[in-house]
């Protein structure tokens, strides 16, 4: 079975305060199937996460006013089988703040490639 066979018709929601991340991540899982809801902060993501279902937060760990940790906490109990990939371009901010993202196996370091992003949904959905 392949990625995109496995994650077809799956509904991730993708949240970055950077638009150009948002856009290339957006092609990324798109490419592979994904439904995607995109969002450009907490707040948005939690308005348009209302009583959807998603299989996948794909979010950035340093945001304003929310990080991505705290919006997982936030919108995972109603979800419990949704799965998390964090992200994030300040690694040792999110290791000394954030620990909970970084010791997770579900991190990815920005910037990152389409290899390194396949990796991870590979681990993710294929193991």
């Amino acid at each position: 079975m392949t990625l995109s066979d496995k994650v077809k018709g799956m509904c991730v929601l993708l949240v970055d305060d950077s638009e150009e991340i948002r856009n290339l991540v957006n092609d990324m899982l798109f490419f592979y199937g994904f439904n995607v809801l995109v969002a450009e902060g907490p707040e948005e993501a939690q308005r348009i996460s209302e009583g959807k279902k998603f299989d996948l937060l794909f979010t950035d760990v340093e945001m304003p006013v929310m990080n991505g940790v705290e919006l997982f906490n936030l919108i995972s109990p109603e979800r419990p089988e949704m799965e998390v990939l964090y992200m994030s371009g300040n690694i040792d901010g999110v290791a000394k703040n954030y620990q909970e993202a970084i010791l997770s196996s579900n991190f990815i370091e920005k910037p990152f490639e389409c290899d390194d992003l396949d990796k991870k949904l590979h681990e993710m959905f294929l193991h």
